[in-house]
């Protein structure tokens, strides 16, 4: 009986946990993760550490930075539906990106 029970178990376990295995990481977005500090942002964006904005200073730093990736693609930046991101740090970690996207480019035909 309890053995039947631990097999009911593993098959159900098995069936639900499936769809995990071809999750996306979400703690990315393109080349951006969680945990990075606001130095590995501004290189990654191309951007100057001076334009990231102090939100709050005690007691914790809270600052944001606002990308506009369409500024720096060049040619492709017609077909990029990305308006624009913004970071958010907490002590100088990524802790949040909000992501804009323009409506016209971002719906499929």
């Amino acid at each position: 009986m309890i053995s039947t029970r631990i097999f009911a178990l593993s098959i159900l376990w098995t069936v639900l946990s499936a769809p995990l295995l071809d999750a996306e990481d979400l703690s990315r977005y393109r080349e951006f993760q969680f945990g990075m500090d606001l130095s590995a942002v501004v290189k990654q964006a191309g951007m100057k550490p001076a334009e990231a904005k102090v939100i709050h200073q005690r007691p914790a730093v809270i600052q944001e930075l606002e990308w506009q990736p369409r500024s720096f693609l060049g040619s492709s930046a017609e077909e990029d539906s990305v308006e624009d991101v913004r970071f958010s740090f907490y002590n100088g970690e990524l802790f949040r990106m909000v992501v804009t996207y323009d409506r016209a480019r971002s719906q499929t035909a």
